[in-house]
């Protein structure tokens, strides 16, 4: 209820990220290393949104390379797919060949930039709240 337009470049889910081999310390050092579980649930985007988080009013947008690793790969088709089941207005730019850095990234900003503009512009002539 924070957000009305989301835009995510290369989003996962963090699950994928924690747990595939080679585990990468990153995540490792970001949930920490006992109660990994418990915080990943409190920051994990594909978590939140299967336990009814987000607000079916928000607006997301996903996008990711196809030559991606599998944490962005699978985990942006996850994401997707939750976000989609829970009746959020989700849309996913899949950038043929692009892999994780600005290949895919350039080919998505103006992507998500006309979405966002055409949120704003919906917004805006719906007028001022009552």
């Amino acid at each position: 209820d924070r957000f009305g337009f989301v835009a995510a470049l290369s989003a996962t889910d963090m699950a994928i990220a924690l747990h595939d081999a080679p585990q990468r310390m990153l995540y490792r050092r970001v949930v920490g290393q006992g109660a990994a579980e418990a915080m990943l649930d409190r920051i994990n985007p594909w978590h939140l949104v299967t336990t009814g988080m987000p607000s079916p009013s928000q607006q997301v947008a996903l996008a990711w390379g196809t030559r991606e690793g599998r944490k962005f790969r699978v985990g942006g088709e996850r994401l997707n797919e939750a976000m989609a089941g829970a009746g959020l207005d989700v849309a996913a730019m899949r950038v043929s060949g692009g892999g994780h850095g600005w290949r895919s990234w350039r080919a998505a900003l103006p992507w998500m930039m006309a979405r966002l503009g055409q949120r704003w512009s919906t917004e805006l002539n719906r007028g001022p709240t009552p």
